[in-house]
């Protein structure tokens, strides 16, 4: 089986979940699968792919279905994620009518200022939807852009202090601005509703300045959090599956640059250093001195041990640092990818 019919099956056994669910204690957490499968086969280990879903998928809820159309009150559907059917079938009857990426071009921007919604999952899924499709357009993999722009709308939410180009700061300098707000154990999304009474995050979201190069400003982004993750002192595993975000939502808002227009970017890169500041903001801490040259390791060793561990955030950080390393050629990626991944082993019981 290639790698693309993996992806396939693999949504073909996933359609009809919810993007939430309940366990370990919260109400909403979010349903990862179909962004693993596409991280998992991106790192090369599609054979890894069928055993991990058809363990994941046991006793998963099933999705609500719909209840009325959408039509042209959607800003009023925002938020309702019981919702969710409503919101497939309209991005569904779009993407019959227009090829995807019209309707990526055309949706995204609406929901920029509420990168925070789903727990910061919205963009992450949808990222991951776009990039399966960089093996052709099937029926299934159409279905999961859907499916992505639907649980980005269904579960929506804007932080507060939206930003606007008024800064002058790069991500790199901002972060050192950033406070720690005081948060109570729970999900992301629950911590970003923490930050609302925390008047010292009001302005963070416009101390950066965003120039014409989105990429150079997202690089530049991803790496300030990847360090920033390497020295925040004392993180756990709760810590960390918060904390990746920082890095994984500008990783994915880097792989939805080419579907929008030159203005539409520079608010998805304010936007997305708004949302990795509010995850650093609610997650970080103090920062611990860090030798990176510890921390030198091979791809295929970290990815063999993230997806031993089936883990999903610390497969997805993986790719997602990997990537960046790509491009950048920083030790500072593998350095957070190793330190993620030996996290969740510490963490993870090991059979007699």
């Amino acid at each position: 089986m290639t790698a693309n019919e993996t992806i396939d099956e693999a949504l073909t056994a996933l359609q009809g979940l919810a993007p939430v669910y309940s366990a370990y204690g919260y109400d909403r957490l979010d349903n990862h699968c179909p962004m693993m499968v596409e991280a998992m086969v991106t790192l090369g280990r599609p054979d890894a792919v069928m055993p991990w879903v058809e363990e994941a998928v046991r006793d998963h809820p099933l999705a609500p279905p719909p209840v009325q159309p959408i039509g042209d009150a959607w800003r009023e559907a925002l938020g309702e994620g019981d919702r969710f059917g409503d919101w497939q079938m309209l991005f569904g009857d779009e993407l019959e009518q227009h090829d995807w990426s019209v309707v990526v071009g055309k949706w995204v921007p609406r929901f920029l200022t509420g990168m925070a919604s789903a727990g910061a999952h919205g963009v992450i899924r949808l990222a991951h939807a776009v990039r399966n499709l960089s093996g052709g357009d099937t029926e299934i993999r159409i279905g999961e852009i859907a499916d992505g722009l639907a649980n980005w709308a269904a579960h929506y939410y804007e932080l507060g202090g939206a930003p606007r180009r008024a800064g002058s700061l790069r991500p790199s300098e901002a972060i050192e601005l950033v406070d720690f707000a005081p948060s109570a154990p729970g999900t992301t999304g629950s911590r970003f509703r923490d930050l609302e009474r925390f008047p010292a995050f009001d302005g963070v979201g416009n101390l950066v300045e965003m120039d014409e190069d989105s990429d150079a400003f997202l690089n530049d982004l991803i790496a300030t959090f990847a360090k920033a993750y390497i020295a925040s002192m004392g993180i756990n595993p709760e810590g960390s599956t918060g904390l990746v975000h920082a890095v994984t939502v500008p990783a994915a808002v880097q792989l939805l640059l080419p579907y929008l227009r030159a203005e539409d970017r520079v608010l998805a890169c304010l936007n997305a250093w708004h949302t990795s500041a509010a995850v650093y903001a609610t997650y970080g801490s103090a920062a611990r001195g860090v030798h990176l040259e510890e921390y030198a390791l091979d791809w295929d060793d970290l990815t063999d041990r993230a997806v031993t561990l089936g883990n999903a955030h610390a497969v997805k950080f993986v790719e997602a640092c990997k990537r960046a390393s790509q491009t950048q050629g920083e030790v500072v990626f593998p350095a957070a990818a190793k330190r993620a991944v030996e996290i969740y082993e510490a963490a993870t019981p090991v059979d007699p």
